[in-house]
């Protein structure tokens, strides 16, 4: 069971005490993205750390550290690869829930929705959200890249919280890895569909020649070709 919510409001007793993280590695991926943490709304008495490191999984447990010894009530990691609105970290917070996150779609094409329903072990696969209309979906696991998660679970799970290799060897997947054991603790983890955020992508812009005529497109990682 999640401890009480405080509330933002000034007006009240409490405030929550929030964690804010900002994991990347030794250089911002993203420069823009900055901009969108900047002008988001932070509430009273919150902690920023960024940190520059080469795993972004040790960023994320030092900032889980910190926030456990400075009893915040909430982490929330938000990755420098992703664009948020104003109102973002007090949307999630608002659901009262102890593990929520936005909603973003992977980089690679065909940029499905990073969210995930538990099959067999260690497998996950893809949500289709075609047709939900439900606001808060339960899922299995998501991305860390705009999550926030109450610390109270947190001090139950074995360090380190985030893993590297741990899914795949020679691969990160530390998200996965981190809800299979977060739901191990009995949490229920959620995403918010009204909450879309964006993820930023590197893509390769080209002219290409059709039956139809000239047509603008954009070549993938798997060389894929995708006309607009």
């Amino acid at each position: 069971m999640s401890p009480a919510r405080p509330a933002f409001s000034n007006n009240k007793m409490r405030i929550p005490k929030i964690l804010i993280g900002l994991p990347s590695t030794e250089g911002i991926r993203h420069a823009q993205c900055i901009d969108y943490f900047d002008n988001m709304i932070k509430p009273k008495g919150s902690i920023i750390m960024r940190l520059h490191l080469q795993s972004p999984a040790q960023a994320r447990n030092m900032m889980i550290d910190r926030a456990l010894a400075e009893n915040c009530s909430h982490v929330f990691f938000l990755d420098d690869d992703i664009c948020v609105m104003p109102d973002t970290l007090l949307r999630l917070y608002d659901h009262d829930l102890p593990a929520v996150g936005g909603l973003y779609c992977s980089r690679q094409y065909p940029h499905r929705p990073f969210i995930f329903e538990e099959t067999e072990g260690e497998e996950v696969k893809y949500i289709d959200i075609a047709g939900k209309e439900e606001k808060l979906l339960q899922v299995a696991a998501t991305g860390l890249g705009c999550f926030l998660i109450s610390t109270w679970p947190l001090r139950f799970m074995e360090k380190p919280w985030v893993r590297l290799g741990e899914i795949e060897k020679d691969g990160w997947c530390d998200d996965i890895g981190f809800f299979n054991r977060l739901r191990k603790q009995r949490v229920r983890i959620y995403v918010d569909l009204g909450t879309s955020v964006g993820h930023v992508a590197s893509t390769i812009v080209q002219p290409f020649k059709t039956d139809a005529g000239w047509k603008t497109g954009y070549r993938t990682y798997s060389n894929d070709v995708v006309l607009v």
